[in-house]
């Protein structure tokens, strides 16, 4: 709850500030900005508990899955990493903040540079749980997996965790595409936010590829 309140704080610290300095969201309607806040804070809460889902959901099923030889969890190890999710919002913050500098001056620099390192911790966590998630699926594409598996079900018991990916995908596509659609006065944002639609919704097909190719076999 306290996270999903970072915008509506940015809300009221751009109203402090001078007309020209705010953020291009501004120059629209007063329903398109609170729109576009709403949206965020949606896409905040997403992405917190969709990664605990993902997380959680995942160690179940690596825990009791039976077609799966030797520790499935090395295949998924990334997950536990803070370092990528840091790295991200710091650069995001940079982004924001470089662009709102050039355009605003330093005051809207450091607020949205701030705003969006915050917000990018959240948002970041979940995208880099998703990205381990479908690394870790390709990796058991690549891995063996019990022979006696195709005689009790000819999906090999995979079915748990292509449901898992597509969750992931869907819940993505809820917070972002609304968020893009409203971020498009924001260069940056749209910029982030298709380079990260197009790697989600491509990576979601190639994480699956080689688990389908041993199902068919």
């Amino acid at each position: 709850m306290a996270w999903a309140a970072v915008p509506w704080l940015n809300a009221g610290a751009n109203l402090l500030l001078e007309d020209e300095a705010r953020s291009a969201v501004w120059e629209k309607s007063d329903v398109f900005v609170v729109l576009n806040y709403a949206l965020l804070t949606l896409a905040v809460v997403i992405a917190l508990v969709g990664a605990e889902r993902i997380a959680r959901r995942l160690h179940s099923l690596l825990t009791t899955s039976s077609v799966l030889d030797g520790d499935p969890h090395t295949s998924f190890r990334e997950m536990n990493s803070t370092t990528g999710p840091l790295v991200a919002s710091a650069a995001a913050g940079l982004a924001f903040g470089l662009t709102a500098l050039v355009q605003d001056g330093p005051a809207a620099a450091l607020l949205r540079g701030a705003t969006w390192f915050v917000l990018g911790i959240a948002l970041f966590t979940y995208l880099w749980t998703y990205g381990s998630l479908l690394l870790g699926l390709d990796r058991l594409g690549r891995r063996q997996l019990r022979d006696e598996a195709a005689l009790i079900d000819p999906g090999l018991g995979l079915q748990p965790f292509g449901r898992l990916a597509f969750t992931g995908l869907w819940m993505l596509l809820v917070w972002l595409v609304p968020l893009l659609l409203t971020g498009l006065p924001d260069v940056v944002g749209v910029v982030i936010g298709l380079l990260v639609l197009t790697a989600a919704l491509t990576t979601f097909f190639l994480s699956l590829y080689r688990l389908h190719r041993q199902m068919v076999a």
